[in-house]
């Protein structure tokens, strides 16, 4: 009986001990979000000027170390749009908007979409997707929302080994907003 304890207990600690741990949340109160991360995002804003004006993209990221060398970056981006030309009400609009979004990520580094799917972030609306690109040696897996005229996509860019990693799950899924604004 004594054995059996022990067996189990053994068991159960090599279980534990290669179990993915949970990461630390990383909060934006600007952006109104938090998310697990790795270690800290890194911030860059950047100001571009569109036919509605100019806009101010934030962009959070944390590019990869050695021990994670397959999952090269972990990223979130927000933008604010003035007022009448995005909100998350405008339910052709974001379609449009997200369709447009998907098909500029898919150019951007000459990609195949593998998978789309409708998502909501509480009751705004969403997606998901994942690109293979590179010849397939690399994958982005995206979501993107709406949240009344603020725009957030999710990001991890990873190499083709780690399609269906735990922690790009961990980080896409930790995605949540700190209020409704």
């Amino acid at each position: 009986m004594l054995r059996l304890f022990f067996i189990s207990l053994f068991i159960a600690f090599s279980i534990s001990s290669f179990a993915q741990k949970d990461w630390p949340y990383w909060t934006s109160y600007e952006g109104n979000f938090k998310v697990q991360v790795p270690s800290d995002l890194s911030e860059k804003i950047q100001t571009i000027t569109t036919d509605i004006g100019d806009l101010e993209y934030h962009r959070f990221f944390h590019e990869a170390k050695e021990e994670d060398q397959h999952n090269f970056i972990y990223m979130v981006n927000y933008v604010d749009y003035p007022e009448g030309s995005l909100h998350s009400d405008s339910t052709e609009l974001v379609r449009t908007f997200f369709e447009a979004t998907k098909e500029e990520a898919i150019n951007n580094v000459n990609g195949e979409l593998l998978y789309a799917d409708n998502r909501k972030l509480f009751d705004y609306p969403g997606q998901i997707w994942r690109i293979d690109y590179n010849e397939g040696e690399a994958t982005l897996k995206t979501k993107v929302f709406v949240v009344k005229n603020r725009f957030y996509l999710i990001q991890v860019a990873s190499s083709k080994h780690r399609k269906m990693d735990k922690k790009i799950h961990q980080f896409l899924e930790s995605f949540t907003l700190l209020n409704s604004l």
